[in-house]
């Protein structure tokens, strides 16, 4: 495996986990605050399409990657 692919694998991986982190708070109904600020649950499912893309992005490149 070159460099590329396991890069392109390990970020998969990554954002992977950030992007069920995202579905895990939006499902469990868990609030997050920031300092004074509650953040709304519309900031999580916008984080779980972006990492769920860059998931599926970055793992469909290591099968494409000579």
């Amino acid at each position: 495996m070159n460099v590329t692919k396991a890069y392109c694998f390990v970020s998969g991986i990554v954002f992977t986990a950030v992007a069920l982190a995202h579905l895990l708070r939006n499902l469990g109904g868990w609030s997050f605050v920031f300092g004074p600020y509650t953040v709304p649950s519309l900031f999580s499912w916008v984080g779980f399409i972006g990492a769920g893309a860059l998931a599926i992005w970055g793992l469909s490149r290591v099968s494409k990657i000579p």
